[in-house]
């Protein structure tokens, strides 16, 4: 079992200063949200994220979309992306100026594999 965090961050191995990145796994039932950008870290800021994120996801399932399915969304600051796969769900924000192409959220999600060990709790014991 890991001990200690993994020291590469999304910034440093993905250079795209993201907003904020939700991670879901439907699997175990279990979701990791990285820290908010220093400009997101107030409670109404961040609730507001939360919020178009559910729209996306609420608007994915009115079109009744087969997965994987992806939505792309961009505001006046920020620029949104939902993925959804039968093995996990991938919510990002971006500033709206960043580029946000399909290799590099190919990345981002081959990264987050690479750390669910150290973000999710797998095998837990029985009573």
């Amino acid at each position: 079992q890991p001990t200690s965090r993994p020291a590469n961050s999304l910034l440093s191995t993905l250079g795209v200063p993201f907003i904020h990145v939700g991670y879901f796994l439907p699997s175990l039932q279990q979701y990791f949200g990285s820290a908010f950008s220093r400009d997101y870290q107030e409670p109404a800021r961040e609730q507001q994220l939360f919020s178009v994120y559910h729209c996306c996801k609420t608007l994915l399932a009115k079109t009744k979309a087969k997965l994987p399915c992806q939505l792309f969304y961009k505001r006046r600051h920020e620029s949104f992306f939902v993925w959804q796969t039968a093995e996990y769900h991938l919510y990002c924000c971006a500033p709206r100026w960043t580029e946000l192409s399909t290799h590099s959220l190919t990345q981002l999600v081959q990264w987050l594999k690479t750390q669910e060990s150290f973000l999710f709790i797998s095998n837990i014991p029985t009573l």
